[in-house]
């Protein structure tokens, strides 16, 4: 089973649960998916499928979700179809399809021109039935709807293999095929696969319908689909037979009538039964056919539709040939001519001016609906001249007033530009005066820093004169005095006056050599600028 599907399944039941416990549905996803899931079951269980769809109205009327109700609606349409009560269903679909129009909701419009074209198809009016087909597909292809189109082509491929166009018929199933591709549609691929097969069976080519066939049967039991599988199981005993499978078509319609019968799918019992008996005359088993055509009489009287009863009576027509029973054969065969003559008969035509009335109706509906739109429009138009009137008045005050607070609003910027402008000729003439003064400062410190080096550069020359003078001085005065001292060692060891004289004299002599040094050094500090009164 598809994930999808299963999703699904599981969403409905969560759904399901919570409506049971008192927790209402309330959102547009919820219905969307209910809808989803109440499709899998107009089939296999439509008493069901109908159940959801009202339900779905209720609810979707009750959260104002408009496609949910005409999904609701149309539900509930295919599921009376599938139960036979076609007044109803007719009646539904039109609603749904004047639901879908309101929303403008196209998937819906040509889901709903299928409906109306199977019906048609149903009834024998295929010209009307092939008419809205190709509406549906007109509108799919106009939308990019690739799956309603691959379902609507192969409505079309139903239609004309039933009329004898094998050929055209086959091209429609063909043309459905790329549509599906990577789509998750399993359902809608094999019945596409089991209507190809079907039509290589009707042209002898039983090879190429065993192996689509086979993948219709892969499509149905990956989908869950009942009817489909029930449908396969009498159209591959039907091929069985015509290759002569006795055994292997004997099986088939028997598992056919088991899962409809199990479904208590009426269509499906008499479809497998009617193989059933044909294989049964074949096998010579006729007394088992006899057994079962007593017991499904009855049924089929009661049935509506009339396609199904005339391959019934035409198939009891031969088996009552193959037993010997012409006069019965004779008269089964008759009664299927007079059904297949009137098809569109007393009870088709009613079926036919059924959905001609629905459709004047939905005319009608529409034609009163574009009415309506356009006395509201009207009326809005009136409304909206008088509020039109109303707004421009409005808007002459608001355009007066927002032209006078312009106004004033454009002198008070005047001003405040021309405040602005005075204070930036300020700024620029202040901003000028700082830029001529720090010229003059950087000026200055430049004239400084030239004259600090250059004081600097004749501080550091007289310094290095001065200690170099010092240092040669210093070893002048200290040869005077040392000298001097040695004379004053001589002069205490002395004894005689003639020494002491001759020493006193050198001493004399030493000492003046001693004042001139000195007297120089001042002389020497004084041409460089130091004296006592000027020590720096």
């Amino acid at each position: 089973m598809p994930k999808r599907k299963v999703s699904y399944i599981i969403l409905t039941l969560i759904l399901l649960w919570q409506s049971t416990i008192g927790k209402e549905i309330d959102s547009h996803e919820q219905v969307d998916s209910l809808f989803m899931n109440g499709k899998t079951y107009w089939t296999n269980n439509p008493e069901k499928a109908e159940s959801i769809g009202e339900s779905l109205v209720e609810i979707s009327k009750r959260i104002k979700y408009k496609k949910g109700e005409a999904h609701g609606t149309y539900l509930k349409a295919m599921a009376q179809w599938y139960l036979e009560k076609y007044s109803e269903s007719l009646e539904n679909i039109a609603e749904a399809q004047f639901q879908y129009q309101l929303i403008n909701n196209e998937e819906g419009i040509a889901a709903c021109y299928n409906s109306f074209g199977m019906i048609y198809h149903q009834v024998g009016d295929d010209g009307e039935a092939l008419e809205y087909f190709f509406k549906a597909l007109k509108v799919s292809d106009e939308i990019g709807y690739e799956l309603g189109e691959a379902k609507t082509l192969q409505n079309i491929g139903v239609v004309y293999r039933e009329q004898g166009d094998l050929d055209l018929s086959l091209s429609y199933f063909k043309k459905s095929i790329p549509l599906m591709k990577g789509k998750e549609n399993i359902l809608t691929m094999g019945n596409d696969h089991a209507n190809i097969a079907l039509n290589f069976h009707l042209m002898g080519l039983y090879d190429s319908a065993l192996f689509y066939y086979s993948l219709a049967y892969q499509g149905f039991t990956e989908s869950n689909n009942i009817a489909g599988l029930i449908k396969y199981y009498e159209k591959i005993g039907d091929l069985y037979l015509d290759i002569g499978f006795i055994n292997e078509a004997e099986q088939s319609f028997i598992k056919g009538m088991e899962i409809s019968k199990e479904k208590n799918l009426k269509e499906g019992i008499i479809a497998n039964s009617e193989g059933l008996i044909k294989t049964w005359d074949q096998s010579e088993k006729s007394h088992l056919s006899d057994s079962l055509i007593k017991v499904l009489e009855p049924e089929i009287r009661m049935l509506k539709n009339p396609r199904t009863k005339m391959h019934w009576y035409s198939n009891l027509s031969d088996h009552y040939q193959i037993t010997g029973d012409f006069g019965k054969s004779l008269a089964h065969f008759k009664y299927s001519s007079q059904l297949k003559d009137s098809l569109l008969g007393l009870e088709q035509k009613t079926l036919i001016n059924q959905l001609k009335a629905v459709h004047d109706l939905e005319s009608i509906q529409q034609e009163n609906e574009v009415l309506k739109r356009n006395l509201d429009i009207t009326k809005k138009m009136n409304l909206g001249v008088a509020l039109a009137l109303i707004i421009f008045l409005g808007l002459l005050i608001m355009i007066s007033r927002f032209y006078n607070l312009k106004q004033k609003a454009n002198q008070r910027l005047s001003d405040l530009n021309q405040q602005l402008r005075n204070q930036r000729r300020e700024t620029e003439i202040k901003a000028q005066e700082l830029q001529e003064a720090n010229k003059t400062i950087s000026s200055i410190n430049s004239e400084l820093e030239k004259i600090i080096g250059e004081r600097t550069a004749e501080l550091k020359k007289k310094n290095k004169k001065i200690l170099d003078f010092a240092f040669f001085n210093s070893h002048q005065v200290r040869g005077s005095l040392a000298r001097i001292m040695g004379l004053l060692e001589v002069f205490n060891e002395s004894s005689g006056k003639k020494e002491t004289k001759s020493v006193s004299e050198l001493l004399r002599s030493q000492a003046g050599e001693l004042d001139d040094l000195i007297r120089d050094i001042n002389r020497i500090l004084a041409e460089e600028g130091y004296s006592e009164d000027n020590p720096s």
